[in-house]
This record gives C-alpha cells, sequence and structure tokens, in this order.
C-alpha cells in the first residue's frame, strides 16, 4: 500500500491512489552561474552538459506528475541545441518552483459508466521565437449526476508542445490542439 518505484512515491489509500515524486525533486540541484555572467552568452560545453542533464530530470518528473511544469519545460527544450545564461536562469527558477511546490497526482476509484474528457488548448504566437503552444489534458470521469455541480475523475495525460507548422492564426493553433486531443483520445 506505499511504495516507492523509479523516484515515484506511491500510496494506496481507502477511496484513491496517490504519487509523488517530492524525494527526487527535494534532490535536484540548480546549475552554479558564475555571478556577472552576461545572459545573452551561449553555454559552453560544460555547463551545455549541466543544462541537458537538469533539463532531462525536469522531462521525467514533467512526464510523470509535475503538469504545471510542462509549457515552460517544453520552451526550455526548444532552446536545448544552443541555450544562453538566460535560458539556464530560467532553467534554475523552474528546479526552484519545482522544489518549493510540487504537485501530488491523485488517482480516485470511479465508479459507474465512465467517460473521456479531452481538453485542447492552443496560443498563437506566445513563444518568444514568435512560434505558437498547443497542449492538451484528458481525464477519465465518472457520468454527471443530476443536481450534481462537478464530477469525480482522475488525469490520465497531459502535454504541452511547440506547433512545428505555421499558424496564421489563433484559429488554425486552437485546431492543432484539437486534432491532436482527437488523435489522442481515440488512442486511449
Amino acid at each position: 500500500n506505499d511504495l516507492a518505484f523509479l523516484s515515484q512515491h506511491i500510496v494506496k489509500h481507502r477511496d484513491h491512489i496517490s504519487i509523488d515524486q517530492n524525494v527526487a525533486i527535494g534532490e535536484m540541484e540548480e546549475v552554479k552561474i558564475p555571478r556577472g555572467t552576461p545572459d545573452d552568452l551561449k553555454l559552453d560545453p560544460y555547463m551545455h552538459t549541466e543544462y541537458r542533464s537538469k533539463l532531462g530530470q525536469i522531462n521525467y518528473f514533467q512526464n510523470k506528475t509535475q503538469l504545471q511544469a510542462t509549457f515552460r519545460f517544453s520552451r526550455l527544450a526548444s532552446a536545448a541545441h544552443s541555450p544562453t545564461v538566460k535560458d539556464l536562469k530560467e532553467l534554475n527558477k523552474l528546479i526552484r518552483e519545482l522544489k518549493c511546490n510540487p504537485v501530488q497526482l491523485n488517482l480516485f476509484k470511479l465508479t459507474g459508466p465512465l467517460r473521456l474528457i479531452v481538453i485542447p488548448d492552443a496560443s498563437y504566437q506566445n513563444n518568444t521565437d514568435g512560434s505558437s503552444q498547443r497542449g492538451l489534458v484528458i481525464c477519465l470521469a465518472e457520468q454527471r449526476k443530476p443536481n450534481q455541480t462537478g464530477t469525480r475523475g482522475s488525469l490520465i495525460e497531459y502535454e504541452s508542445h511547440k506547433i512545428n507548422r505555421t499558424t496564421l492564426n489563433v484559429t488554425v493553433a486552437e485546431l492543432y490542439a484539437l486534432l491532436k486531443g482527437y488523435g489522442t483520445g481515440q488512442w486511449i
């Protein structure tokens, strides 16, 4: 009922299962940046390796339990081919935020007929390079009941990615998100 597996702490409760990565996140260290280093300076090979290493750690966390980090991880990963000191500072900031506010994932025991809820979203030219971003959240949930404002459900999939195609307006960006959400929902 209480186990650790691949840096995940999993606990079975009476009505749900909780998953966190608090211990592994707490052990993550920031990359040291020499004081006075200009923001626009490209990282040297050692610092570049450190950047990619920390990015890999965050990728594992954001992929398992840390939904709140997906957008910023995606942006930092886009800079991984040639990161600057400014990118490294953003990476360190994300590490601090993950350590201060880790998220616990709760998977609830669901009853009766279930439904899949797909919530796609996108934004147009919101990234620093002028590209657009899309994301989705997919939950498995119980059916709605009369006179009830909410319903019980569990998060089963989420992601945030840069759209690698030309988007002419916000409608096109939203359609990319909808297509990805529809395809993933069908697969699930």
